[in-house]
């Protein structure tokens, strides 16, 4: 290390391992979420999962803002730690899958109501007559869209709504 004194170092070292350690299963944590979701859950599902890991990812990133948080990098890149590397590998890692999160969790959100349309409808008229086209005009007119397609993301949302579809069409099918 340079001028700093080694078990201040080491103390240091330890947290920001710890912090890294922390960041990295958020970050698997909520990709392993994403896969986890029930392959039958509707876009409801898929909103409210993507709310919560914007969430997550969030509240993770203020704690890396914190005062604490600077001057222990600070103090280990006067130090010159390798534990450094680490952080500043681990770091933009986090602030890639918070954007991510906040965007398909934004998109979702101006969605909602129409997923609420699309599970509220009973019969297959109102599907196909209301719900489904009024979604996917919403889909359509959203300035984000293009993006989620270039990301793959559209591809996972129409199979939400076609399994909210399907789940319809079985509910009223039982009537």
């Amino acid at each position: 290390g340079g001028r700093v004194p080694a078990d201040v170092q080491a103390q240091c070292e330890a947290v920001c391992a710890e912090w890294c350690d922390i960041v990295d299963a958020a970050v698997r944590s909520a990709d392993s979420q994403q896969r986890l979701i029930s392959s039958s859950s509707g876009p409801l599902a898929e909103a409210e999962q993507w709310q919560r890991r914007s969430a997550i990812l969030s509240s993770l990133q203020q704690q890396v803002k914190t005062k604490q948080c600077t001057a222990t990098v600070s103090l280990l890149l006067a130090a010159r730690s390798k534990v450094v590397q680490r952080w500043r590998a681990i770091e933009p890692v986090l602030q890639e899958c918070a954007k991510v999160a906040e965007e398909r969790a934004s998109y979702l959100q101006s969605l909602k109501a129409r997923f609420h349309a699309l599970k509220e409808a009973t019969t297959p008229v109102k599907m196909t007559k209301s719900a489904l086209p009024q979604l996917i005009d919403a889909i359509l007119k959203s300035k984000s869209t293009a993006a989620l397609v270039q990301q793959h993301y559209i591809g996972v949302l129409m199979q939400r709504v076609s399994k909210q579809l399907a789940r319809n069409c079985m509910s009223y099918l039982r009537l």
